[in-house]
């Protein structure tokens, strides 16, 4: 090592790359010959070692998280609206007359500014004797009726329903993550071909992350 604190060709010291301590590394007021080799050896000299010392601090990266237990008592006196942090709303449906081979809107649902986890669903569901669904189709989407690309999901499998039995209802959920600069209006739309009589219902969900 130089005076100028600049490495020389790893071969004069023996081919051991860094293996020479650098003291302008570690801003030293001196050339100190003590160190300890990386790659291994004996030591040399003496060693110094500077600590950290805590009066009291507290570690928060790995202290237990602490949640409400209740939202009836202070400073906990309610559960976080839209609003806030962790507040949710949702927008439900009731079970109506389903609508084959027409994409039909059942839920909308308008959001402030925020970061969103969007959660939906659409149910078919039989309520009279036998029906068959050969396709299902929903998406969220900004525009009514519109079965939006990035949030489509499909299920074009044939079902055999029937009302008496547990196989009776067919429905796809979907979720997506939504940052939000302006309030907005989503659409939840679905798209079914069917025979029988079948009822449609669904909701969303939307809770705020930031």
């Amino acid at each position: 090592m130089s005076n100028n604190g600049v490495y020389y060709p790893p071969v004069v010291h023996n081919g051991n790359v860094n293996s020479i301590f650098n003291n302008t590394d570690w801003q030293l007021s001196a050339n100190d010959a003590k160190y300890v080799r990386l790659s291994g050896s004996v030591m040399t000299g003496g060693l110094s070692a500077v600590g950290l010392t805590s009066t009291g601090g507290v570690n928060r990266i790995m202290s237990n998280l602490t949640l409400p237990t209740t939202y009836s008592t202070a400073p906990n006196t309610a559960v976080p609206s839209i609003t806030q942090l962790g507040g949710s709303t949702t927008v439900t449906y009731p079970l109506t007359t389903g609508v084959s081979g027409t994409i039909t809107n059942i839920a909308t649902i308008s959001l402030n500014p925020g970061i969103y986890l969007i959660n939906y669903k659409v149910t078919m569901r039989c309520v009279a004797t036998t029906a068959t669904l050969t396709s299902l189709v929903m998406a969220i989407s900004t525009t009514n009726a519109v079965l939006d690309s990035t949030t489509r999901i499909s299920d074009n499998s044939t079902h055999s329903l029937n009302s008496a039995l547990n196989n009776n209802e067919v429905g796809n959920v979907g979720s997506f993550y939504l940052p939000l600069t302006a309030t907005t209006s989503y659409f939840l739309n679905y798209y079914s071909l069917f025979s029988g009589t079948i009822q449609a219902t669904g909701y969303v969900t939307a809770i705020r992350i930031a």
